[in-house]
């Protein structure tokens, strides 16, 4: 059976294995093998912690150990207690995927003295050598991984080579010199239509990598199958405003638009980081272009996950700014969704809501299913004072979604807020 299949078949079983076992075992905290001594593992393992309990992220205490720096005695306590060297984990990978990625060559040699299978590949299709480019510095331990069989031509799932991976994430040019040294195939192009220069821009962060990928001859693709070119890949997930800057030194488009219509700010603000955005909007890029699904930055941006307190905050910021640099606060996409529908349904919180409409953004626009922000956060809000704040600042409790549904009935189906002051509310601007 194929080897990704079965590591699939063994993550499902393992969901429904011992995790509730596992919530108060000092051997699943990372912090705990970042120091420990043989002692304190025998002493651990004396008080009836388990070693082979697994977390809710699928991380065992041998995995642990081989990515947070435990040594090769650790790993023959664990084991010599019941830990299986070739237990699959967190995304599908054995102890020797992290001693391969984050180990010392030491901690590599002692997973290999218990013969593990190097044929299995991780969820990403990903063998213990491939994965180990994304961060290994130790240049032993690939030939190492080399010498037991692993097979350096190897590509994973997306059709990237051990260049292609470590370009992403390598930040020791040393690694580069290795690959050219030993003859990977740094040309290739993996199933996104990237070279070694777009993946190299997409999320390495220290410049000098990215320059020194870029000083090198070879294939040159401008873009990849999505329309993207290098700023555009660099907005999504590169956190470094230099390597932007660096990009558009050597000719890279800082205006293009990806085949989605996408501009580096709309890809930026959905998940990228202030200091990104304030790049992008030093460069004078247009504010209020929309993507194919009508879509402006300030739209997108609104809909920014915000979980806790700090998400919030920060959004708050990327929506001042884009604001303040002339963001239009009355445009809605290709759906009806506003400004106000999606900072509400993404949960920005009662103290943006309320800059947001301090700013003019429209209260009572309903989108495509006839939802305007008060039904949308009667349906989905978790604190009254969001649905007190719509309904002072002229919410309408009259409007109707497609099967003549008010905000009162939708609230109805919202556990949050069903039980609270909020119903009496509705209760009584409808009545008004």
């Amino acid at each position: 059976m194929n080897t990704l299949i079965v590591n699939a078949l063994s993550i499902c079983a393992l969901a429904g294995s011992a995790l509730a076992l596992a919530d108060n075992n000092p051997l699943l905290d990372r912090t705990f093998w970042q120091q420990a001594s043989a002692e304190q593992l025998q002493q651990t393992l004396a008080a009836g912690h388990s070693p082979t309990d697994i977390s809710a992220n699928s991380y065992t205490p041998l995995l642990l150990a081989a990515q947070n720096g435990g040594s090769p005695e650790l790993l023959d306590l664990l084991i010599g207690a019941g830990a299986q060297v070739d237990r699959i984990g967190h995304d599908g990978r054995t102890a020797l995927f992290y001693a391969a990625h984050s180990g010392s060559l030491a901690m590599v040699n002692a997973v290999l003295s218990y013969q593990p299978d190097i044929a299995v590949r991780d969820q990403n299709g990903r063998t213990a050598l491939l994965f180990a480019f994304s961060k290994q510095t130790d240049l032993a331990v690939f030939d190492r991984l080399i010498g037991v069989g692993l097979d350096p031509a190897a590509i994973d799932s997306n059709g990237r080579n051990a260049a292609l991976i470590a370009v992403q994430r390598a930040v020791d040019p040393e690694v580069l010199d290795y690959l050219v040294r030993k003859e990977f195939d740094l040309n290739l192009i993996d199933t996104d239509g990237r070279d070694l220069r777009l993946n190299t821009a997409y999320r390495n962060e220290n410049l000098a990598m990215v320059k020194k990928v870029w000083a090198m001859q070879g294939r040159i693709v401008p873009q990849d199958g999505q329309g993207q070119n290098a700023i555009l890949l660099a907005a999504y997930r590169n956190a470094n405003p230099e390597v932007l800057q660096f990009l558009l030194e050597q000719g890279v488009s800082a205006t293009a638009q990806d085949s989605q219509g996408n501009t580096a700010l709309t890809i930026a603000v959905e998940r990228n980081n202030l200091a990104i955005i304030d790049w992008l909007l030093s460069a004078n890029l247009e504010l209020n272009q929309r993507n194919q699904q009508g879509e402006t930055a300030l739209l997108i941006a609104a809909g920014r996950r915000a979980e806790n307190d700090q998400q919030q905050q920060s959004n708050r910021v990327i929506l001042e700014r884009l604001i303040d640099a002339g963001a239009r606060v009355d445009l809605r996409s290709n759906n009806g969704n506003s400004v106000l529908i999606n900072a509400v349904r993404s949960h920005q919180g009662y103290d943006t809501l309320e800059y947001l409409l301090s700013q003019g953004a429209p209260i009572n626009p309903v989108n495509t299913d006839q939802l305007s922000a008060l039904m949308v956060a009667a349906m989905v809000a978790r604190d009254t004072q969001v649905i007190s704040l719509l309904l002072a600042k002229g919410g309408n409790v009259q409007q109707s979604d497609d099967f003549g549904d008010t905000a009162l009935e939708l609230i109805g189906d919202n556990d949050a807020l069903a039980q609270t002051a909020a119903v009496q509310w509705l209760v009584e601007a409808q009545a008004n």
